[in-house]
């Protein structure tokens, strides 16, 4: 265990830094699968300009709200990657407990986003064969094709799915993004594509990017509380770490300058909620992140 100082303009406060715990209590909201890396090495990939994201929402709800509108909206969008991309097969995996609206013939009531206006496109359940059994992801499968690098930024597809009629306060529903391919599926109809109309180094480099740095999944939770970022995660990056708490810092020292407002400042009240900012909050956020608290806000009584 070590006592660092950290300081930001006129404030410093002293902290404890962990290099055992360190890593225990870390909230990410990124995915990297690294079977998708193409054979490309991790320097060659972060070299690389063309940088897509797919994401799923980050959506919260009250349980009032979840028993009053039991069918909520899903939308997996794409960005960073207009006119870069022709073809296009990917796969999303829902909470098993959360059913996903169907149409007259039993296929998902799917939209096709404006991302793939010029595509063709076929929508399905996430279901494949694998050793000769059904498995279901309980998601979307979107298919799709263009004559040239027509793909733009935006919605890709858009779904209804309906909570359980049992939902209650604290239920968290996991949304993500799936890759599949030949090494982890006995299917070789069975793939994860998001590549350009050639298909060349520049297209398969782009696809490897996005499957191992650029997936952003999402969820659905229930609760009271309507933030969609952990307490102390004054960044809003999903992550509670000492970035955090040199921003509280750097507030406590000159608003002006580093200015918190909205979630960021709810978020930065990480110890006795209610009474301001101070390094103490600092303080919070750094034993949260070496795992000395497990949980946000710590209380002021003892």
């Amino acid at each position: 265990m070590e006592i660092r100082k950290i300081t930001a303009g006129a404030v410093s406060v002293m902290v404890l830094i962990s290099g055992t715990a360190a890593a225990s209590h870390k909230h990410t909201d990124m995915t990297a699968f690294a079977a998708a890396d193409g054979g490309f090495s991790a320097a060659e990939l972060q070299e690389y300009d063309t940088a897509p994201v797919l994401s799923l929402p980050e959506i919260v709800i009250t349980p009032e709200e979840a028993k009053k509108s039991p069918n909520v909206r899903i939308s997996l969008s794409v960005s960073g990657a207009a006119k870069k991309y022709a073809t296009v097969e990917l796969w999303t995996a829902f909470d098993k407990r959360l059913t996903i609206a169907s149409d007259d013939t039993g296929a998902p009531s799917a939209n096709v986003g404006e991302a793939l206006s010029n595509f063709y496109t076929e929508t399905r359940f996430s279901r494949y064969l694998d050793n000769s059994a059904m498995t279901d992801l309980n998601g979307i499968r979107i298919i799709g094709s263009a004559l040239d690098n027509y793909g733009s930024d935006g919605d890709i597809f858009s779904v209804n799915v309906r909570l359980p009629d049992d939902v209650k306060n604290g239920d968290y529903f996991p949304l993500s993004v799936e890759y599949l391919d030949h090494s982890s599926t006995d299917n070789r109809f069975v793939n994860s594509l998001f590549t350009n109309q050639q298909n060349d180094t520049d297209g398969k480099k782009m696809q490897a990017k996005l499957f191992t740095d650029g997936i952003h999944n999402g969820f659905i939770r229930i609760s009271d509380d309507k933030r969609t970022h952990p307490i102390g995660d004054t960044n809003l990056d999903g992550k509670v770490t000492l970035s955090d708490s040199m921003m509280v810092l750097q507030y406590i020292a000159n608003e002006t300058k580093y200015p918190l407002s909205g979630e960021a400042l709810e978020n930065a009240d990480a110890y006795g909620p209610g009474d301001g900012i101070t390094g103490l909050d600092a303080v919070a956020i750094q034993k949260y992140d070496t795992g000395l608290l497990t949980s946000l806000p710590e209380s002021a009584v003892k």
